[in-house]
């Protein structure tokens, strides 16, 4: 039988190691009480128990004619709970619901004829929504845990279980002690700060006046703190790592970025483990998991991270997360917190779905019962113990960015349900509408949006504070964009003849969008959030607008368009990049618009103002490179011919490799400057019959064409084997300016599978 621990260190939930007295007591100078033996019942003894039981209950509802199902809950099993985890002290306790508190009177109706529970022990947390699970829940004492978990720590050299994560992370099953991990006390309150300025105040998963207090009683004695806030911890050291530079740990910390970020993600993975994440159902475990996926999320990859967001959710479901605390009887602080939690994790995990090509918006449930946006108060509005949350004053607050996506995701989910409702619509295709009808009813709700955000944010905010600064960036021009995703130029390929006014409308956007990107990259209010705001990068835009320029050389606006591109690869260096397909099918397009300029030019006898770029130079030097190493190995594989594997299942990619020696020489003179109309706007989008016969055997270019099996698959982007200097070498062949149209379906392939180059590791 195993010996349980003593009163204290059970109470206090560290490890005992079980002598008499313990060296804990001991060192504590603390009486050292051991529970008196029980006689329990064997496990199969209490399950016949429970099951006579309810054979018994179910015989006598059957005299009676009652249905079970139908009956209203006249007790709730009391709870024991502590306050809100991750956010107190651990040695505080709560001030959560009893039996003698009454319950709101708008949600007890809701309540009354509902079977889920939400169950509290201890520290955890365990949503049922099972009728069989809510009665036998009742028939187990407070003493014992329904989770299965032993509360005692266990012994760090003890054999591995069978129920281990480790598997989870890709770690060695072996236990691990993480103590030696964590930094002295001096740094661990430095990367709190750092955490607090730059992670917390775009990502609000916890309460900052507590979880700060907890972190500094914490790091004086870390024997003693709870497995999952460790691993918490950890979490926070590894993302407020991330979000700093190389320079800022080398003074700071006096180490490499990379070394200090490697060190925190382990501990942070070993420590999740030790917790037993997967099963303890506790939120402290939860918000440390979270805040790793964001940290690794360019180390995992869209694809494993999108993954492991399902593994984030169950959880949060299982912890009855994604049901609002009003309508399972919690106390207002802890309502609040578990709803920045979930939303927090709806957010992200919208967002890696895009970048994997998943619809965002899917969740179109219109449940009352589901959880309620957070409340946009600032931290110290909250407390534990509070009798209700305050109400929402109007003014900006520390929530105002997460508030402003929460906005946006509340309101395109509604909007995407609705347009199933009422026409039909797949919800998940809400930006491929291609009626009019449909699409100036975006737009009107769109104004309806852009109005709410005038109102409670963009009017308010200061732009001296760096968070409410890129809140005002963001509220201002997020309805361009969705105006943008609205009216997209893929649409002109099947509708024939587009109005100027409508290529022209859309232009402004994307050269307005271009612009804003530019301006939060530039501004050095903003660096602090580079580790959040690299990630969104208006890809679509700054396609049109080279494709504009490659087509219309002579726009009215077509100076500013490729200042602003030149402003692009000096913020976003990384689109120099020459191993990424994405970065090197972009590259392609700005040298050939970048060509149509040069071209028209010459043929109206007039020379370019400035020099040549340094970005272009750097994107035809890479490509003469490129253009280098394959006739070095033409020249080494001279006896055969070098091997291209069309494949069907591979991206087809037409626009950026085209062969510009395939282009004859009258068409090239024709189309390069849009002679007819020199200042009309022209996007290839619309000239798909264009695409016929242009190559030199009679079929398009994809990136099949460029597989090579040569090539180890490891050193390139996604599970294909690309000859990217085959891709570069054709960038290297400017003679086919303006001629082929884009195919956004194949930019879109492109951007799906982009894995977060342009982001920080």
């Amino acid at each position: 039988m195993k010996t349980p621990s003593c009163v204290r260190c059970f109470k206090r939930k560290v490890k005992c190691d079980k002598q008499r007295p313990c060296s804990a007591c001991v060192r504590h100078n603390a009486d050292c009480v051991y529970p008196l033996p029980t006689a329990s019942r064997p496990r199969k003894e209490r399950e016949e128990i429970l099951l006579n039981r309810i054979q018994q209950y179910e015989a006598l509802f059957d005299q009676l004619g009652v249905d079970p199902s139908s009956m209203i809950q006249t007790e709730k099993l009391e709870l024991q709970t502590t306050q809100y985890d991750g956010q107190l002290p651990v040695n505080e306790l709560s001030g959560a619901r009893t039996k003698d508190q009454s319950l709101d009177s708008s949600t007890e109706p809701l309540r009354k004829y509902s079977k889920s529970q939400l169950v509290h022990r201890s520290d955890r947390s365990r949503y049922l929504d099972n009728s069989l699970w809510t009665s036998v829940i009742e028939e187990i004492s407070e003493t014992e845990d329904p989770f299965g978990y032993s509360s005692n720590e266990d012994n760090l050299q003890a054999e591995i279980p069978d129920d281990s994560t480790d598997f989870i992370f890709g770690l060695v099953s072996a236990p691990m002690n993480v103590s030696r991990f964590h930094p002295s006390s001096e740094h661990a309150l430095e990367l709190w700060e750092v955490f607090v300025e730059n992670v917390n105040a775009l990502i609000k998963i916890i309460h900052e006046p507590s979880m700060g207090q907890t972190i500094r009683n914490s790091i004086n004695d870390l024997e003693s703190i709870p497995k999952s806030l460790e691993a918490l911890m950890f979490s926070i050291y590894s993302i407020a790592t991330m979000s700093l530079t190389e320079s800022d740990c080398q003074e700071r910390f006096n180490e490499q970025r990379q070394v200090l970020l490697a060190r925190y993600r382990l501990a942070t993975k070993v420590a999740l483990s030790r917790a037993k994440f997967l099963g303890v159902g506790d939120i402290l475990a939860l918000q440390a998991f979270h805040l790793h996926l964001i940290s690794t999320r360019n180390v995992y990859g869209p694809h494993t991270t999108w993954t492991l967001m399902g593994i984030a959710n169950r959880l949060a479901e299982g912890m009855g997360l994604h049901r609002d605390g009003i309508h399972q009887a919690l106390p207002p602080f802890e309502t609040e917190m578990r709803r920045r939690v979930w939303w927090q994790l709806k957010l992200f995990d919208a967002k890696i779905a895009e970048l994997t090509g998943h619809a965002r918006f899917r969740n179109i449930s219109q449940d009352p019962q589901l959880t309620q946006v957070p409340t946009n108060v600032n931290d110290d509005q909250l407390y534990p113990g509070m009798l209700s949350l305050p109400g929402e004053s109007g003014e900006v607050t520390s929530m105002c960015f997460s508030s402003l996506l929460c906005e946006f995701t509340h309101f395109w989910t509604k909007h995407a349900a609705n347009m199933r409702a009422r026409h039909g619509k797949d919800a998940t295709l809400w930006d491929n509408y291609e009626s009019k009808s449909e699409i100036a009813e975006k737009d009107q709700e769109i104004g309806q949006l852009e109005q709410i955000l005038q109102r409670k944010y963009i009017r308010g905010c200061d732009p001296t504070q760096p968070a409410q600064l890129l809140t005002l960036i963001v509220a201002s021009n997020a309805t361009a964009t969705m105006k943008f995703i609205s009216h997209h130029p893929r649409r002109w390929a099947s509708n024939g003849d587009v109005p100027d006014a409508e290529r022209q409308f859309v232009w402004e956007l994307a050269v307005k969008l271009l612009e804003t990107d530019i301006t939060i990259n530039s501004n050095r209010q903003l660096d602090r959030f580079a580790w959040h705001t690299s990630t969104y990068f208006p890809w679509a835009q700054a396609i049109h607008v080279l494709d504009c320029l490659r087509a219309s050389p002579f726009l009215p606006d077509a100076a500013k368009a490729w200042r602003l591109i030149g402003d692009v690869f000096k913020y976003r260096s990384e689109l120099l990049l020459e191993r990424k397909l994405l970065n090197v099918a972009f590259g392609n397009l700005c040298l050939k618009a970048y060509n149509s300029r040069q071209a028209a030019l010459m043929q109206h006898g007039k020379l370019i103002s400035s020099g040549t770029p340094v970005y272009i130079t750097t994107l035809r030097a890479q490509r003469e490179a490129a253009s280098t190493r394959r006739r070095s190995k033409r020249d080494q594989q001279a006896h055969q011919q070098t091997a291209t594997i069309v494949n069907p299942q591979h991206l087809a990619f037409s626009e950026t490799i085209q062969q510009s020696n395939t282009i004859p020489t009258q068409n090239r003179n024709n189309t390069s400057l849009q002679s007819a109309e020199p200042y009309k706007l022209h996007s290839s989008s619309t000239n798909l019959e264009q695409n016929q016969g242009n190559s030199s055997n009679g079929t398009s270019w994809s990136f099949a064409n460029y597989h090579d099996e040569t090539v180890v698959p490891s050193t390139l982007d996604g599970d294909m084997a690309l000859d990217i200097d085959l891709l570069l070498e054709q960038g290297n062949n400017l003679d086919d300016a303006g001629v082929q149209p884009i195919d956004w379906d194949q930019w879109d392939l492109l951007i799906e599978n982009w894995n977060g180059s342009l982001t920080k590791s």
